[in-house]
């Protein structure tokens, strides 16, 4: 009955507006499910904000953190979902994937050669370089018919600049936008799958609201111009059920209920990484323990999702937060401000779950130990069966005591599919196999060459699946994905003729 209308996320930038981490007067995109878009988008307008209508039941919404209880006590509001931070994911590549024998229909399977031809590909994505090259006709006109850069707070227009985005990203929109439209160009071996399709660049700061009318604009400006449409979404994260039932995943597969489209997503590049954990307790009061290997860790926290798979809007398990003592060997419990824990039942798919989030400076400096890893103590009932995800780039999951297995989980790469789009019920999730190819001469004229990968078997860094999601094979298909040729962003800050990755077209 106490249950909050709002997130985690929402949960912990409301606690933090007293410390240095966050303000919650600060504006922030947020995802509301509603049960009348009219009158929760006037309450939101009324109040002097941004209110944007996706489908029936879904708005978005840019709203101060203080402003959520009062949008949270309106009858019409079902949930309210804040910020979720997404990261990008990425001559043979056609040959391997058939899509030579398309573009020629070489086996006189189909009506006509695809090309693209009357298709729009929308691109959502960060490092856009808006003219080039493999954006244009033989004419040397724009084949990028809108563009909207929600990166730089622009609007959306027709009337595409000269230039683009100067991102950290290596041109991650430019090298994704040119595998999948790159032109034919004169003298070049290389260009996409779809080279005769139109473009639609989204360069986007990749949150879920954000996501989310990003994908409505390409639709409608789709359905506007007549013509079916593909949108590509090469970014991701793990936070979540993986189970497709999350407001923004059930959004998606609406926006897309019309079968004039698709949304095609990344299965995600952590194959290689143990991100995830899981259990089945055989008798009540069972305890396990997930530990954090901060070693692998690019930042200064941990945060874990522990899911609860048993759907009865009843909690069955536990969780306290602790930390491993490398020199004794042993497990000690904590309970302090370096770690916060937030437990709630999911709105929708009524499953017990839990975010823990831990800053590792914070935490050593209050114990007065550093060779500790940063864990937590699972306490479930007989029959609950548990799933543990960190996110990308925030430490493995490991076991610290390799005897006792028994005691802690042992870290693994399944169910790794990005909880983005990727776990959604209609989206076409790709896995990514080898080419064959790991070795080039660069701009600069050097030799560069990779570990040999073989040629059409799964990438390692790829995501495998399965995902939870009822009834749902992910991932869809696989494609080639290691090593692509494809177009560079020069606007990028990484951009040099002497990048060993930068090759003559």
């Amino acid at each position: 009955a106490n249950q909050p209308k709002w997130d985690f996320t929402l949960e912990r930038m409301m606690l933090a507006e007293t410390t240095t981490r966050s303000a919650s007067s600060e504006l922030t995109p947020v995802t509301v499910e509603v049960t009348d878009t009219e009158v929760v988008m006037n309450f939101i307008q009324e109040a002097g904000f941004t209110a944007t209508f996706i489908t029936d039941n879904t708005i978005t919404a840019v709203i101060p953190v203080d402003f959520v209880p009062s949008l949270a006590k309106l009858n019409e509001v079902v949930h309210i979902t804040g910020p979720r931070q997404m990261e990008t994911t990425l001559e043979l590549a056609r040959e391997m994937g058939g899509i030579e024998a398309i573009h020629t229909n070489a086996s006189n399977e189909f009506e006509t050669p695809f090309t693209g031809k009357g298709v729009i590909v929308g691109v959502i994505d960060v490092g856009f370089e808006y003219r080039h090259p493999a954006f244009l006709d033989k004419e040397g006109k724009s084949r990028v018919v809108a563009l909207w850069n929600r990166a730089e707070g622009g609007n959306a227009t027709t009337t595409i600049p000269i230039g683009g985005q100067v991102d950290e990203s290596g041109g991650h929109g430019t090298h994704v936008a040119g595998i999948a439209v790159g032109s034919k160009i004169t003298g070049s071996s290389y260009h996409g799958v779809a080279p005769e399709a139109d473009l639609i660049m989204i360069p986007s700061n990749l949150n879920d609201a954000e996501v989310l009318e990003d994908v409505a604009y390409i639709k409608n400006f789709a359905k506007k111009q007549r013509k079916p449409y593909v949108i590509n979404m090469s970014f991701g994260a793990h936070t979540g059920g993986h189970d497709g039932m999350s407001l923004y995943n059930r959004t998606l597969n609406q926006l897309v209920t019309d079968n004039s489209g698709v949304f095609v997503c990344a299965a995600g590049n952590d194959g290689n990484d143990k991100l995830h954990a899981s259990h089945t307790f055989t008798a009540d009061n069972e305890v396990r323990y997930v530990m954090i290997d901060q070693s692998t860790s690019a930042r200064d926290y941990a945060l874990l999702q522990i899911w609860d798979q048993t759907a009865d809007g009843r909690k069955h398990i536990t969780v306290e937060t602790c930390y491993f003592d490398k020199n004794s060997g042993q497990v000690i419990p904590f309970n302090n401000s370096t770690s916060t824990v937030y437990e709630g039942i999911d709105s929708y798919s009524k499953k017990h779950n839990f975010e823990v989030i831990s800053y590792y400076s914070d935490l050593q400096k209050a114990v007065g130990k550093t060779n500790i890893s940063f864990g937590v103590k699972i306490t479930g009932e007989k029959g609950a069966t548990v799933h543990v995800w960190n996110n990308s780039n925030l430490g493995y999951i490991y076991n610290p005591a390799p005897l006792e297995k028994n005691k802690y989980l042992e870290g693994d790469n399944s169910y790794l599919v990005s909880d983005s789009g990727a776990s959604a019920e209609k989206s076409i999730t790709v896995a990514s196999y080898n080419t064959g190819r790991y070795s080039w001469k660069s701009l600069a004229g050097s030799n560069v060459r990779y570990p040999e990968a073989k040629q059409g078997v799964i990438s390692a860094f790829s995501g495998r699946g399965p995902v939870l999601t009822p009834g749902a094979m992910k991932p869809t298909i696989a494609a080639p994905g290691s090593y692509l040729i494809s177009s560079y962003n020069k606007f990028s800050k990484s951009f040099k003729t002497t990048n060993a990755n930068v090759i003559s077209s």
